[in-house]
């Protein structure tokens, strides 16, 4: 009887932790998503620096979550490092784009970055979402 409560208990604390790190990335897209709007639509450079700094943030909070297609996953296999590689390509366009407004070239670095910025989400969704 107790082994079968300890294995029920384990069971319930991985669903639980599961789903909480699914909220958790959840939340990282959420606010992913709801900066690049303000990023993409913005004439101010401070507002610019604000999103992108905010998407930055989201985005390596991001990297210590697994999406659940890849829960089942260990850490080094080649899907969750791809994962993370496309964060770490994320982010890295995020640091150009960000050099870019902080030089006073906001136009520029939107026309540069919203078409790398749609690429790396169409094609990082596609294979983790």
């Amino acid at each position: 009887m107790k082994i079968k409560f300890a294995i029920a208990s384990v069971f319930a604390l991985g669903l639980v932790m599961q789903s909480s790190f699914a909220a958790d990335l959840e939340q990282d897209m959420k606010v992913l998503e709801k900066n690049y709007r303000t990023f993409k639509k913005t004439n101010s450079q401070q507002e610019a620096v604000m999103a992108l700094t905010t998407m930055q943030q989201a985005a390596l909070d991001a990297k210590k979550s697994t999406p659940k297609k890849l829960v089942d996953q260990p850490e080094n296999s080649p899907q969750v490092q791809g994962y993370r590689k496309g964060l770490d390509h994320l982010v890295l366009e995020l640091n150009q784009t960000l050099t870019l407004v902080k030089e006073g070239k906001l136009q520029q670095a939107q026309v540069q970055a919203i078409p790398a910025i749609d690429a790396i989400k169409k094609e990082n969704h596609k294979k983790f979402r």
